[in-house]
């Protein structure tokens, strides 16, 4: 996917053979710069004009040419061999079969989407080639919808956003390109592929499916579900980590140690999609772990299609999703759209989802309040930090068999909520723009009794006393007021192993001493 040009840099690699070819018949190294280039002109050699990634190529000239004597220069690129697109880690036998019989200075290129390819022992020198720049990105679409003709100004800048959008995938940009070039060149039309108001990058990757389906064919069952399940994100989401886990936790896909927390480096699924050229990971902590991953875009259509045929998850974005044939058999809905909620009849048509047993609002935020169907009391999982509410839904009390409960409310937690024992994970955050300065969420003593509790996130919540109770299973507490940072409450999550605290500095709080608010002896 990620490969040079085959046919460019078959081009590149004639030219250089001539040179090569050239220059073995001087002795001496003056005579060689004297004779290389006249001989070469004369030679007629065709040279390809590689647009981007001229970086890669050069270190794939001199990575072939590495540590080769005279004798045996002109053998090694003459025994030259490729394969393309390697998806099978056993290759050695076919990479010996490629080779002559003497194999003095002969070389086999690769390319693969797997980086497990790359750790035998005969793979002396490994590139992983880079996405191209926006700058390369834009003189690749250039070149191919204008060749050598004059690209106009007014092009030039929605033309640099268009290939931006290509995300740095040579692949993408020659496709958009090619769909480009056919089209009327106008500034109003750039526009409206600019802003996806058109089917010229839907078009695009629905061309370069074939060539990314192998990635996800080609995967364990257990990881294409992992890979399946991201689409419940936007494109271009950047996917925090711990929010998957926390949500695989809660779906069932994954077990959570009482003992450790989150040891993302370790985790295999992870490692595996990120070494199979799968996922992005485009931030990582101070400690060089993962924090957040994302999917091309490329990828990300072809998760929806696959998650599409699938049902798995059954992804929403208009009215027709809604009323999609199997609907009412789906286990897990995903809501891209919010406003869908406010649609009587789509409203409807979710809420006789009998089985459904998780609902996930993964759009942009809601401005409004709009009805969230709180009758599905078979859900484990509710996602709805992207929908507003001015207080805590009293009906969501009903969801008994809930595990993941993540909203948007103002005002304080019902001294009910105890009564959602199955709760592992509940996160609850405030609209900043209601809350006054000072004015904490403070939680109620029931909060003690809620013994499954793995994750506790509260914007600004203050913790009570636990008098003499204990959250054995409490791993995480995040988004807490300081004040909640006290002794005795420290002493109730014995298991605790990562604490995020918000501080807001009242007015006669010295602001060079932000940490004074902690009672610490």
């Amino acid at each position: 996917m990620l490969s040079l040009d085959s046919e460019q840099l078959h081009l590149e690699m004639k030219s250089f053979t001539e040179m090569v070819k050239i220059a073995k018949n001087y002795s001496k190294q003056s005579e060689e710069d004297e004779f290389v280039s006249s001989e070469v002109a004369d030679s007629g050699a065709k040279r390809s004009e590689l647009v981007g990634l001229a970086d890669e190529l050069r270190r794939i000239k001199t990575s072939l040419t590495t540590w080769m004597t005279d004798q045996l220069c002109v053998a090694s690129i003459e025994g030259m061999a490729g394969i393309d697109d390697v998806w099978d880690l056993e290759v050695r036998d076919f990479v010996n079969k490629l080779l002559p019989e003497e194999k003095n200075g002969s070389r086999v290129l690769l390319t693969t989407r797997l980086h497990g390819v790359s750790h035998f022992s005969y793979m002396t020198s490994i590139h992983r080639v880079r996405f191209m720049t926006k700058e390369e990105s834009w003189s690749l679409l250039r070149m191919k919808v204008f060749g050598n003709e004059w690209c106009p100004p007014l092009l030039e800048k929605v033309g640099r956003k268009i290939a931006a959008i290509c995300e740095g995938l040579p692949l993408a940009v020659v496709m958009v390109a090619g769909i480009l070039s056919k089209a009327e060149k106008t500034v109003e039309y750039w526009n409206e592929v600019a802003e996806k108001r058109n089917s010229v990058f839907k078009d695009a990757y629905e061309n370069i499916y074939e060539v990314l389906y192998p990635s996800y064919k080609n995967l364990p069952q257990h990881l294409k579900m992992y890979f399946l399940y991201m689409g419940i994100f936007p494109e271009n989401y950047h996917i925090p980590i711990s929010k998957l886990f926390r949500l695989w936790v809660a779906e069932g896909f994954l077990r959570i140690s009482q003992t450790k927390v989150y040891e993302i480096m370790t985790v295999e699924w992870l490692e595996e999609l990120v070494s199979r050229s799968i996922i992005i990971i485009p931030q990582r902590g101070s400690n060089y772990r993962f924090k957040t991953c994302k999917l091309h875009s490329a990828f990300w259509y072809l998760c929806i299609r696959e998650a599409g045929s699938k049902k798995f998850p059954h992804i929403m974005n208009n009215y027709s999703d809604g009323f999609a044939e199997g609907i009412k058999d789906q286990r897990r809905l995903c809501i891209h759209n919010g406003v869908l909620f406010g649609i009587k009849d789509v409203y409807e048509s979710m809420a006789s989802v009998s089985a459904l047993r998780s609902l996930l609002c993964t759009g942009p935020p809601h401005p409004y309040p709009v009805p969230v169907c709180f009758e599905l009391r078979l859900l484990r999982v509710l996602d709805a930090l992207a929908i507003r509410f001015y207080e805590f839904p009293a009906e969501a009390l009903k969801l008994v068999h809930l595990r993941y409960l993540a909203l948007t409310c103002n005002g304080s937690l019902p001294a009910s909520i105890s009564l959602l024992r199955s709760i592992c994970f509940l996160i609850i955050r405030c609209h900043l723009s209601l809350r006054p300065p000072g004015e904490w969420l403070y939680l109620p003593n029931e909060i003690w009794d809620m013994q499954e509790l793995v994750h506790l996130q509260i914007m600004g919540g203050n913790l009570p006393n636990p008098n003499g109770s204990v959250l054995e299973n409490l791993l995480t507490l995040s988004d807490l007021n300081t004040r909640s940072c006290r002794k005795e409450v420290l002493e109730g999550v014995p298991r605790l192993k990562k604490l995020g605290i918000q501080i807001e500095l009242e007015p006669d709080t010295d602001a060079a001493e932000p940490f004074s608010c902690f009672d610490l002896p």
